[in-house]
């Protein structure tokens, strides 16, 4: 019976069709012959499986996976030294195999199933994988592609640190201090930031092509936002180009003063309409104007004051984004800038700076009061978009914008 077994099986595969002998052993034939393939073979075994990959080195990993708001001292004054690691570093996936291969490919998805995978190809027993999401579980796939078998891994798992998600843009004489703002959870945990829909960062104007083309291309930026009245986009005809004066902080000229306020609103439209999206926004530092709308953006969508802090001063581990520590641009001394901004929307009274000393700490500050505060409002999203409607309604800003912005940057979790 055995015997018999055996010769139906190879005789059906000599007629084209596919059949199992054994566990997780199929045979198929192919112009070239009979090809045995091993699935789920226990050849190869991934040391990656099961593991927490950070994305983050050096002092900006050390930062960001130990931070806590303190504007008196901010952790950025810490690690801030010049010496940064603001760009990713790739997640590496390593693997076993107890015989040899010609090649390896690895299918890679967020999905178990892994539909929608990528497919990546390499001669070695490791493969580096750039630009993932932030604490976001993957699932991968080993294939061994050997002189006459194909063998596959069953498949492993991995997730990435839930730390922020840098961009690598290489720039002609520093990197762009460009994020995802996406990954981060609403305080009540029912919801998430998108990630892969919008990104901040500094001026690309001087980034190399490769730069240019990656967010072109593989990050498929269709809207560049502009927030220092540049008429002219660093990346080209070919996106949707916005540019306005938009406000920093709750300074002259901040988001308060009405002379800015179609600026915001514009900004805030660009947000509203599906269509945008994804959007690269930026000023010339990516940190004061870029950092006034991304926390805005986040605090309307219910983000944790935690990680609108983190996110904001995290600028300063980029070289870019650290221009002026000399000068008035401290991480100190523009976290408190930060900090009177937060608790202008969020506790309805304030400080204004009127004058600075050296370092950009403020010398004098008048009192200032959101005239638009909604007492009844209890939580930091209600109370900023409660701001954000009020004074803002005569340029387009209502419910219906508010509601759009939110369905086109949360996800359900």
């Amino acid at each position: 019976m055995k015997k018999k077994r055996l010769f139906s099986l190879l005789t059906a595969s000599t007629l084209g069709l596919t059949a199992v002998i054994g566990v997780g052993v199929q045979i198929s034939t192919s112009a070239s012959g009979t090809v045995l393939t091993a699935v789920h073979a226990p050849a190869i075994t991934s040391d990656t499986d099961g593991k927490t990959v950070n994305l983050l080195s050096g002092n900006v990993y050390e930062f960001a996976s130990n931070y806590k708001v303190n504007v008196a001292w901010p952790l950025s004054m810490q690690y801030s030294n010049g010496q940064t690691n603001y760009e990713p570093t790739p997640a590496r996936i390593t693997w076993t195999d107890s015989h040899s291969a010609n090649y390896y490919t690895v299918k890679l998805s967020k999905n178990a199933d892994l539909s929608n995978a990528q497919t990546f190809a390499t001669f070695t027993n490791s493969l580096d994988v750039e630009d993932l999401f932030m604490g976001t579980k993957y699932y991968y796939q080993v294939i061994a592609h050997r002189d006459n078998e194909t063998i596959q891994s069953k498949i492993f798992s991995f997730e990435t640190a839930y730390l922020p998600r840098t961009i690598s843009l290489p720039a002609t004489y520093r990197d762009t201090n460009s994020r995802d703002i996406g990954g981060y959870y609403t305080e009540d945990g029912k919801h998430r930031i998108k990630q892969g829909v919008a990104y901040r960062g500094a001026e690309v104007k001087s980034c190399t092509q490769e730069a240019k083309n990656k967010l072109l291309y593989n990050l498929g930026i269709k809207t560049e936002l502009a927030l220092h009245n540049v008429s002219t986009p660093d990346l080209g005809a070919s996106v949707n180009y916005v540019y306005v004066e938009s406000p920093h902080y709750v300074n002259y000229g901040g988001i308060h003063y009405a002379m800015r306020a179609q600026d915001l609103a514009t900004a805030l439209l660009t947000f509203a309409n599906a269509d945008n999206y994804p959007i690269y926004f930026h000023c010339q530092l990516g940190r004061d104007r870029t950092g006034t709308l991304a926390f805005l953006l986040g605090a309307l969508c219910g983000v944790s004051a935690d990680d609108l802090y983190r996110d904001f001063e995290l600028s300063y581990l980029s070289n870019y984004g650290s221009i002026g520590w000399d000068g008035n641009g401290t991480p100190k001394a523009k976290v408190g800038q930060f900090e009177r901004m937060f608790r202008y929307i969020n506790e309805g009274v304030s400080k204004q700076d009127t004058a600075h000393d050296n370092h950009g700490d403020p010398i004098s500050q008048d009192t200032i009061t959101n005239p638009h505060f909604d007492s009844t409002a209890t939580t930091l999203a209600e109370r900023t978009a409660s701001y954000l409607k009020a004074f803002l309604k005569d340029y387009g800003i209502d419910d219906q914008v508010i509601s759009a912005i939110r369905a086109n940057l949360l996800e359900e979790v």
